[in-house]
């Protein structure tokens, strides 16, 4: 009787060792690299220089601070000028929603930037439009949202504040 009582705990131990290593197996699998050792980096517009800022008619995004953190000509597709982890990156226009016609207030669009490696996605309200009859009135203003994405790092913002005029 005792060779029984010792034959099935040893059972049971094998068992409850071969769930807990299979359990400890699976994780390892299934849980992201990034998230069993340090998360990645996110990424962040940061502040533009004055001087990396173009003169004239031209669109820019800013934080709630009115740091300048990305700019552009006011041409259609033009590129844009961005800060990231100390460097300047120039990103190529890739994608637009945004219509042809004049822009009125509410009117939302996406704009996409890249430049191989980095994309920034654009999300845009239009929160002022110049009256259609106005004649001095040359600047359109936006609530902007987005993500910035560079391999499997990502960062999302909200509450910026667009501006396109001259």
């Amino acid at each position: 009787m005792r060779w029984f009582e010792v034959s099935n705990r040893f059972l049971l131990v094998s068992v409850v060792v071969s769930v807990v290593v299979s359990v400890l197996v699976a994780s390892a699998v299934l849980v992201p690299p990034e998230a069993q050792g340090s998360p990645a980096k996110a990424l962040f517009l940061q502040k533009l220089e004055d001087s990396e800022r173009p003169s004239g008619c031209s669109c820019s995004i800013m934080n709630s601070k009115n740091e300048y953190l990305m700019a552009a000509d006011l041409l259609d597709k033009a590129s844009v000028t961005v800060r990231v982890e100390g460097q300047k990156r120039e990103l190529k226009f890739f994608s637009s929603t945004e219509k042809k016609s004049d822009p009125k207030k509410g009117d939302t669009f996406t704009r996409v930037y890249a430049d191989g490696k980095l994309k920034l996605k654009l999300n845009y309200r239009t929160t002022f439009a110049c009256p259609p009859d106005s004649e001095t009135c040359e600047v359109t203003r936006y609530a902007i949202d987005g993500e910035i994405l560079e391999g499997t790092r990502k960062n999302s913002f909200k509450t910026l504040k667009g501006e396109c005029g001259c």
